[in-house]
């Protein structure tokens, strides 16, 4: 069963949640590249694009409490950028966003979830591979890439994975 921090809703991310979570990009080193920032194009691009799943977290009050980011790539896999507001961490937010994610995620047929996350970035590289996420074969110089098989729901069989 999902887990789901009390208060919380899930809806699509919306272009007034961008400055909110532009800061929290930026002290995470993801935030917008300079040559975008700005650029209409690609806030719409972000928001139309159907291969770019973006889901936030409000509180009964609206409050953004995270967000979640799955690029879907056209081998069944996505990639999640998933970040929590400084103030709800270590409240189980990011574990409900996960488990959000996660059920996109299955009910897209994907296969496997990649998080690719600055080496330094201790936080997220115990709440990811706590999280089932797996060091997988990449290079990426400065970045570590762990990767999670995505399961359908608890009462049925895994994905079977044909090569």
């Amino acid at each position: 069963m999902p887990f789901r921090p009390p208060g919380l809703r899930y809806r699509s991310t919306e272009p007034g949640d961008l400055t909110a979570l532009g800061t929290w990009l930026a002290g995470a080193g993801l935030g917008v590249p300079e040559a975008v920032k700005g650029r209409s194009d690609w806030s719409r691009r972000l928001f139309s694009d159907p291969h770019i799943l973006c889901r936030t977290a409000v509180t009964s009050t609206g409050q953004i409490a995270g967000f979640y980011r799955l690029d879907l790539a056209p081998d069944r896999s996505a990639e999640i950028t998933l970040i929590v507001a400084p103030s709800r961490r270590r409240k189980g937010v990011g574990q409900g966003l996960l488990d959000h994610a996660l059920e996109d995620a299955r009910r897209r047929g994907l296969r496997y979830l990649v998080a690719v996350i600055q080496v330094h970035n201790e936080p997220a590289r115990h709440f990811f591979e706590g999280a089932g996420f797996a060091p997988c074969d990449s290079h990426l110089p400065g970045y570590l890439v762990l990767r999670r098989l995505v399961h359908r729901a608890a009462h049925q069989e895994p994905i079977e994975i044909v090569p």
